[in-house]
């Protein structure tokens, strides 16, 4: 079974495709955290969401940043 960081990115991109720019996944024992660029806070949201679809209890961050991509 994969680890619950590739879980959580692949089920990322599987949603937004690339959306997301420089997509990286983290996870300290229980904290899970999102990084990486996108250009609008409602795919900022849809990422987030398609994560907490792959937690337990875990805790997510989301530190996407949202801005014009280059």
């Amino acid at each position: 079974m994969p680890c619950l960081a590739s879980r959580i990115q692949s089920r990322i991109e599987r949603r937004l495709g690339d959306r997301i720019q420089g997509l990286r996944v983290s996870v300290d024992d229980k904290h899970v955290t999102l990084a990486g660029r996108c250009a609008t806070y409602y795919s900022k949201q849809l990422a987030q969401h398609a994560a907490l679809g792959v937690l337990e209890d875990e805790r997510l961050e989301n530190e996407i940043l949202v801005g014009l991509l280059h």
